[in-house]
């Protein structure tokens, strides 16, 4: 299903945060796949480990002093990749088990993994043009997505909505899964305490989503039926 999903042009949420900013930014998004970073390596295994809370095999740990500038550290991590898993440090590892037991600790999340279905990719006809999303856990009502931060508090996690635009997911899901009623992000610390925050988002921020959509859309059918994806504008803007 993985790869089947990321081979489909279609709109994704995650294109719609490039396309916000131009369709230069789509266009670059969609030519370079971003090469997995720590982070991100991390972010996939709390995921698996959450999602698939009685598999073992979720990541990989990568051995301490492991030099891939070396023959032999090549052919090492050739063979760690050959898994298909995450790579992570040992100390990441722990964390994530702890992560992931912080979130099953919470009876909403634990209900919904019992319910739901997990990982469920789903596409559709949208604002003129063909999309598509992969949900974390949908549920008959509601669509849960898990978010690692380093502020799981309200303050802390809407600062991350605003810089990571995931009220454009919220969104763009919802429009998808139509039979659910709402979006709830699962926002889980990867520092002690490892706190857990669940949230839905005001309708402001939906309907700003809802916009910027739109927007996202009518560049994304531009770029796709012309060739053309146009940068930023270059006359001088006033901000602020």
């Amino acid at each position: 299903m993985s790869e089947e999903y990321f081979s489909v042009p279609a709109l994704s949420a995650s294109l719609a945060k490039a396309l916000i900013k131009s369709a230069a930014h789509a266009k670059w998004y969609i030519d370079h796949p971003t090469e997995p970073t720590p982070a991100m390596a991390m972010g996939t295994a709390v995921h698996a480990a959450i999602l698939e809370p009685h598999r073992q095999d979720v990541f990989v740990v990568r051995p301490e002093g492991l030099d891939r500038r070396t023959k032999e550290g090549k052919a090492r991590y050739a063979e760690l990749e050959a898994a298909g898993l995450p790579i992570i440090t040992q100390e990441d590892a722990d964390a994530v088990q702890r992560i992931r037991d912080a979130v099953l600790a919470v009876p909403t999340v634990r209900d919904a993994l019992e319910i739901g279905s997990k990982e469920v990719g789903h596409y559709w006809e949208g604002r003129g043009v063909r999309c598509k999303g992969k949900a974390d856990l949908v549920t008959p009502d509601v669509i849960f997505d898990i978010k690692t931060c380093t502020d799981a508090t309200p303050r802390g996690f809407l600062s991350s909505v605003y810089k990571y635009r995931y009220d454009i997911q919220a969104r763009h899901y919802l429009d998808g899964f139509d039979h659910c009623d709402d979006f709830i992000f699962v926002a889980v610390e990867t520092a002690p305490p490892y706190a857990v925050g669940l949230y839905s988002l005001s309708g402001a921020l939906m309907e700003r989503a809802n916009a910027d959509l739109d927007v996202c859309a009518r560049r994304y059918r531009h770029g796709m039926e012309t060739g053309i994806w146009p940068g930023l504008e270059t006359t001088v803007q006033t901000i602020g």
